[in-house]
């Protein structure tokens, strides 16, 4: 006896609700079901691999619905009413883009991740990735070939710049218009199932960036189908989504329907929800206060993020002439992502130029520390870690002139508020495209080498320092000096020292304890000496301090930076073997910056 819509409810693999789009029922049938109350007849139109009509019934709820015999993956269909067919809202794949068939996709498939528990928040370490540029072939299967490097930089966990159905072949990802069907020029709902899969395998976690507050406009038909939109709100990416007026139960379950796919189905281990982001690093080091970077620049900024989680908390903004944000209602910091740059930050800039192109290779060093050791969990956009030259500009590949044109001329508009001269980069032109993809043979250079291997030994005395694994912000202690430019943030028995001005800082400490104290670089650690305050702390540089302790030992190596010899503390009851090499002595540890440099090895027997 053939299954029936009734038999496939009680059959389906989610917890409530009803499956949507069409779902495998076994024996070569398949239900097809999509929510168009505002249409009275509704047809199934199976086109491929063989041409079919079947008509939908339609239920109280104003679903329309059928089981259907002799369909399998791989056949394409569309939904009609009246002369109008349009592809399935629920779709999983679209083969020949938005305005295609959609593709029936098999659900089943050879996972290998069966001992697979995930990860907990707190040693979340993110890298945001856009699939399209961050490899030359820009698939997932590409991507998967790059996540053994991404491990042993120690990254856990790997977020997915939006990846479904989009127009064209070239996208941020922000533009998709099938929610739940992974974008085909990636690879589709296979390849991304073989990505996750093999960054199980790997002990990476995968984010999933998804777009719940809009829909691109090409190839956009949710309209057509019923209540989807409301212009009780407005957006300024498009049409608002009717989440709370008549009709909204259905477009909720819509969304959640997806989300449960992504988890279920796909395996993806959290979500991220588009539209919320901020930046506090970057003016201090660029000095930019132009458009939205307005009201930021002062280390006391980034002092209170460190204690109540945003910035804005009800102050006055001069960005938004008004009073601006709420205090958060909790003190977990792994409730908060930071970043120093993410997609938004960098694409949205006119040439989108990353901050290796706008700060020094120190300053560099500094937001690195500032990032990875915050009581946050951090993210790296892809490239950060070696510091990608390449911009991330921002492009797309539409179909209609007029959509084209209208966001060029958005582009150009976007502008009015920033200082930067010049003309955008046309977002339609593949060149602006493929400018936007990762150069991965930088990381044969020295300087760029050089930084991978640094965020690489933060990643790993994160990882490694209890004080520095607790993200409760009630256990932070930052003192910072807009003056000075100087931050230190204590956390237990640690402490860092963040100098973003341009000459050395002297800090009084308020605290008796005694510290050694080490530059930070990328052999994980540089020169140590007792810290209390009177040493000055190099320019745009970050020193991280430790209290003593009763460790049997403790053995640090690196490069200093300073540019001058300066005389080596002593140790009273510490034996010390120092060794001190030239530039020209040690030149392919130190690189090719032609400022005298030093080498120091230490043994510290502690007491």
């Amino acid at each position: 006896m053939p299954p029936t819509a009734a038999t496939a409810e009680q059959r389906a693999p989610l917890p409530f609700g009803l499956d949507l789009g069409a779902v495998p029922m076994g024996d070569g049938y398949y239900l097809f079901r999509v929510w168009a109350p505002a249409r009275d007849r509704l047809d199934l139109h199976l086109v491929a691999p063989e041409e079919r009509r079947i008509p939908l019934t339609k239920t109280d709820l104003g679903y329309h619905e059928a089981v259907v015999e002799h369909v399998g993956p791989g056949a394409r269909y569309r939904f009609a009413f009246g002369d109008e067919e349009h592809p399935d809202p629920s779709s999983r794949l679209q083969p020949n883009g938005v305005h295609g068939p959609s593709e029936v996709v098999a659900r089943d498939f050879a996972w290998h991740d069966d001992g697979w528990q995930g990860i907990s928040l707190e040693d979340f370490v993110v890298y945001e990735l856009h699939i399209g540029t961050f490899t030359e072939g820009g698939t997932f299967d590409d991507a998967i070939a790059r996540l053994d490097e991404l491990k042993d930089l120690g990254i856990t966990a790997v977020e997915l710049l939006p990846i479904a159905q989009f127009p064209g072949s070239r996208n941020w990802g922000y533009d998709g218009v099938y929610v739940g069907a992974a974008q085909s020029t990636y690879g589709g709902p296979l390849g991304l199932k073989r990505f996750v899969d093999a960054a199980h395998a790997r002990g990476l976690a995968v984010v999933l960036d998804v777009v719940y507050n809009h829909l691109g406009p090409e190839g956009n038909y949710l309209a057509r189908y019923g209540a989807y939109f409301t212009d009780r709100y407005k957006t300024p990416w498009g049409l608002a989504l009717n989440f709370d007026g008549p009709q909204s139960d259905h477009v909720r379950w819509f969304f959640i329907h997806n989300a449960l796919q992504w988890i279920d189905e796909f395996h993806i281990d959290a979500l991220r929800v588009d539209a919320v982001h901020t930046i506090r690093v970057h003016v201090l080091l660029t000095g930019e206060t132009d458009g939205y970077y307005e009201g930021f620049g002062k280390v006391s900024d980034l002092s209170r993020v460190l204690t109540k989680g945003y910035c804005w908390t009800g102050q006055h903004s001069p960005y938004y002439g008004r009073k601006y944000g709420v205090a958060p209602k909790t003190r977990d910091g792994a409730q908060f992502v930071v970043y120093a740059q993410n997609h938004d930050q960098i694409g949205n800039r006119m040439r989108g130029e990353r901050l290796s192109e706008l700060v020094s290779y120190d300053a560099l060093r500094l937001v690195a520390a500032a990032v990875v050791l915050s009581p946050f969990i951090p993210m790296l956009f892809m490239g950060e870690e070696y510091g990608a030259k390449v911009p991330f500009l921002y492009f797309t590949s539409h179909s209609d002139a007029d959509l084209i044109e209208a966001v060029r001329q958005g582009r150009r508009e976007e502008f009015d508020d920033f200082l930067w001269e010049g003309e955008a980069p046309d977002p339609h032109d593949e060149a602006t495209f493929t400018r936007s993809r990762l150069n991965w043979s930088l990381l044969a250079r020295d300087e760029h080498a050089s930084l991978r291997r640094l965020y690489r030994a933060l990643f790993r005395l994160r990882r490694e320092t209890p004080a520095l694994r607790s993200l409760d912000l009630n256990a932070v202690e930052p003192l910072a000096d807009d003056a000075k430019r100087t931050l230190l943030i204590r956390r237990a028995n640690t402490l860092l020292a963040l100098n973003f001005s341009e000459k050395a800082q002297n800090i009084a400490l308020p605290w008796t304890d005694p510290w050694r104290a080490m530059k930070l670089n990328d052999r994980l650690f540089d020169v140590i000496w007792e810290f209390d305050g009177q040493q000055p702390i190099p320019r745009i540089e970050v020193v991280l301090a430790l209290l003593v302790d009763h460790a049997d030992h403790v053995v640090f190596c690196g490069l200093s930076i300073y540019e001058n010899l300066v005389d080596f503390p002593r140790f009273e009851g510490f034996l010390v073997s120092l060794v001190a090499y030239t530039h020209a002595e040690m030149p392919s540890l130190i690189g090719h910056d032609e400022r005298s440099r030093l080498i120091f090895i230490l043994r510290l027997p502690m007491p």
